[in-house]
């Protein structure tokens, strides 16, 4: 991982039903978390978006 990386988002993926439930984002200096829901479509978030 590249060293300027703050936040991960890891999201929910099903082969069988697709996107769904949440996401949690991850700031990495903090161990901090953000759960977000998702929907059914990977959603996009931005730098905003991470705790």
């Amino acid at each position: 991982m590249p060293d300027d990386v703050s936040c991960v988002i890891v999201h929910g993926y099903d082969e069988i039903h697709g996107y769904g439930g949440r996401a949690m984002l991850v700031a990495l200096q903090s161990g901090e978390t953000r759960v977000a829901d998702q929907g059914s479509f990977a959603c996009s978030f931005g730098e905003r978006d991470c705790p």
